[in-house]
């Protein structure tokens, strides 16, 4: 299949390959290098290649299938052994070879490939969901039977319990996500595979390689497959790279920044503040308008401890545009001498940053040198 792709690149080779992508495992590696071949040659081919056919080799020859915009195993098949070599080092999902007249599928047809990235990763994860909604009806039921235990409490305990009441149950995990899947896993993004490791160091890299290029396309091209698609990975991996030149895509980055989901995942919050630090005073009253409401929305947050989640955030601002009613939250910060302005990077999702719901957090120094900053525990 890889020679007659790479010797007689055609529509009648694509659809030969569509029709026998799938007899037997050495058919699916073929078809799947044959079909990085095909693609490296689109520009010989006097018409556009069908996209739709390119992605349907793809995912079935991969053992994949789509449900609801998530592209997970295909049950019918199973999984396939060697299956990650065959997605991201046969077909090149992730990379490119170049030692081969070949080129990795993100990096030529990034409309077509984004979104079946974005559909694997948040596949791959949607089961979370349902354990994550276990974990906060479990959480809420230790915090409401510890309130009621009748033990004295402390005065940062008192604020606590106080803060957290305002708005506990306000929000659901629909109301802040929307339609998408929380895929960043709460802890390191590249955790979870090999196969999900190389995907996202290529996700990482590609809008770095062009962020600084107002003319190149593939920023907006990454933005618009994320809206698209039900990866809340793809719109964090997105705000960590721009917020490292928030001056080379400013539009971008301000529509980011009043994006509700971004404000209730994992990890996000370095970013997030450094990137409502940058655009501040350039950004429009509306746009303010919305950071603000977003980061008042932490407060019932049924993803991350929002208590903790909104003084950071507002540190990002200068002290006479923080909300009055909202300095309150400062008091848990103070009341245990921490410092809600810590060194920290903008990375997504170290170990010690944003808090599940039900942890508390307790001050750390980081002993990878001389930055200290909170982690979270259950």
């Amino acid at each position: 299949m890889p020679q007659v792709a790479h010797h007689a690149p055609s529509l009648l080779t694509l659809d030969w390959l569509n029709q026998n992508a799938m007899r037997n495992f050495g058919s699916r590696m073929g078809a799947l290098e044959a079909l990085t071949h095909i693609i490296f040659k689109k520009d010989r081919f006097t018409q556009d290649l069908p996209s739709s056919t390119l992605v349907d080799i793809f995912t079935r020859a991969g053992g994949l299938k789509y449900n609801n915009q998530l592209l997970t195993a295909d049950q019918d098949v199973g999984e396939l052994p060697n299956g990650e070599h065959l997605r991201t080092t046969i077909a090149l999902l992730s990379a490119q070879d170049d030692s081969k007249e070949t080129t990795g599928l993100i990096e030529a047809m990034p409309e077509e490939f984004l979104a079946v990235t974005f559909a694997f990763i948040a596949g791959t994860e949607a089961a979370r969901d349902n354990r994550l909604r276990e974990l906060l009806a479990s959480s809420f039921d230790t915090a409401a039977a510890e309130q009621s235990n009748g033990v004295e409490r402390t005065e940062l305990q008192l604020l606590e319990a106080k803060l957290s009441q305002r708005s506990r149950h306000s929000l659901s995990p629909e109301d802040v996500l929307g339609h998408l899947v929380d895929d960043t896993k709460g802890g390191n993004l590249t955790a979870g595979g090999h196969e999900r490791e190389e995907i996202i160091t290529t996700l990482q890299g590609r809008p770095r390689e062009t962020v600084l290029t107002p003319s190149n396309p593939f920023p907006r091209q990454f933005w618009v497959a994320a809206l698209n698609s039900r990866s809340a990975t793809a719109w964090a991996l997105l705000l960590e790279v721009l917020v490292e030149h928030p001056d080379a895509n400013p539009t971008l980055l301000d529509e980011l920044l009043v994006r509700k989901p971004l404000y209730h995942l994992h990890g996000s919050h370095p970013a997030l503040r450094k990137a409502i630090a940058s655009r501040w005073s350039s950004a429009s009253a509306e746009t303010k308008s919305q950071i603000l409401r977003r980061i008042e929305e932490l407060t019932g947050s049924p993803l991350v401890n929002g208590i903790y989640c909104i003084t950071p955030l507002l540190t990002a601002l200068p002290e006479t545009e923080q909300p009055a009613h909202l300095r309150e939250y400062a008091e848990l910060y103070r009341l245990q001498g921490w410092d809600p302005q810590p060194n920290v990077p903008t990375e997504l999702f170290p170990t010690w940053l944003t808090p599940d719901v039900g942890e508390a957090a307790t001050y750390s120094t980081i002993k990878d040198g001389n930055r200290t900053g909170w982690i979270f525990q259950k």
